[in-house]
């Protein structure tokens, strides 16, 4: 079940910044995500709007996402490293 992969731009911008092997490194994570996206969410968190984002770990980055099942989307909203 193949889902459109959107990617708030601030997301980009951290991308941008990584070396190439990290950078190659978060999108094939990203792509695993778009494909199977409840099978990398490794907890959740909730918005102060209520939404209910998935997280997925890779390595020392967080990704936050929300999945639109009606329109098929895949929204990663931000990449947090950790420190």
């Amino acid at each position: 079940m193949l889902f459109r992969l959107l990617i708030d731009l601030e997301a980009l911008d951290l991308l941008n910044e990584l070396p190439l092997r990290r950078r190659r490194a978060v999108f094939d994570h990203l792509r695993k995500i778009q494909n199977y996206p409840g099978h990398y969410s490794a907890y959740t968190v909730q918005e102060p709007d209520g939404t209910r984002l998935d997280v997925s770990i890779l390595g020392n980055y967080h990704l936050f996402y929300w999945t639109d099942v009606a329109d098929r989307h895949i929204k990663i909203l931000r990449i947090v490293e950790n420190e």
